[in-house]
């Protein structure tokens, strides 16, 4: 009997499975291809850090984070951030703490602040240089994965066309084998285009190991003498980690997950909480 002969319940659940399985083997196809052999890298940047691990509002976060806590933006209250009186880009020395107050010319959110710097030269230049490292994906690399999805789903999709053709000659309802095949499109998309590559979660997963002292002791540093790590630790970690009490109300979020690949890092890694990380190669 064909698989297109079996009854809608028995079907699903086939397809399921296959959907599932077809998943896994793009995840792991997509890490063969993604694991090779890179040159050591070196993240002494907390901001670029933070980029790679979450994106452009993680970056944004943690430069107002350490901005604040320089006295260079107030948060009054609520949700609202300023310049302190008497502040210019010229009070930073950072590029992206520069952008940073360049950007916040005028009391806004955390929120219009990140949309701000969304195209930042800075971050355009972490891009590229977390990409040249093949921590983030270049463009033969999402064409790969372009290729991978498009021949997993693809084939989900025909079998899926093909039974709810049948279905419909049947008069037979077909709307959870729509929903199913729309979930497995985007299960076979988060399995093909994580935003990392593999050698990034590696070094991001190694950078979690190498912190994971500090933030055992989080509570006892101080706020002044321990600035640096503190600023190393929210970009590991995110903000999340630190006491409520540093961190101001307008930057309290609810916790996203900070961690990387479960992957372990072949490399070395120097340095302390000022001095950056060794990257990993794959």
């Amino acid at each position: 009997m064909s698989v297109f002969d079996l009854p809608g319940p028995q079907f699903l659940a086939v397809y399921a499975g296959v959907a599932l399985a077809i998943s896994m083997v793009l995840w792991l196809l997509r890490r063969q291809h993604e694991a090779l052999p890179t040159a050591v890298q070196r993240i002494d940047d907390p901001y670029q850090f933070a980029f790679l691990r979450q994106g452009h509002r993680e970056a944004v976060h943690l430069a107002v984070f350490s901005l604040i806590h320089r006295r260079l933006i107030v948060a009054p209250g609520g949700k609202e951030i300023r310049l302190a009186a008497g502040v210019s880009t010229q009070h930073a020395e950072h590029p992206f703490e520069r952008a940073t107050l360049g950007a916040l010319r005028s009391p806004g959110t955390l929120r219009e602040l990140a949309s701000a710097l969304r195209s930042d030269p800075v971050l355009t230049t972490y891009t590229d240089h977390l990409t040249a490292n093949g921590l983030l994906p270049d463009a033969g690399a999402r064409r790969r994965r372009a290729v991978l999805w498009l021949a997993g789903f693809g084939a989900l999709l025909v079998v899926a066309v093909i039974k709810i053709a049948i279905g419909l000659s049947r008069q037979r309802p077909v709307s959870f084998l729509v929903i199913l095949c729309v979930v497995s499109a985007i299960a076979t998309f988060v399995a093909c285009f994580p935003r990392r590559t593999v050698t990034g979660d590696r070094l991001v997963a190694h950078m979690l190991h190498l912190f994971s002292g500090g933030k055992r002791r989080v509570y006892s540093l101080d706020a002044e003498r321990d600035a640096n790590e503190l600023t190393w630790l929210a970009a590991v970690f995110g903000l999340q980690v630190l006491p409520s009490g540093l961190v101001p109300e307008a930057l309290k979020r609810p916790a996203s997950d900070s961690s990387g690949s479960s992957s372990s890092c072949g490399s070395s890694c120097g340095g302390g909480c000022g001095g950056g990380c060794g990257g990993c190669g794959s």
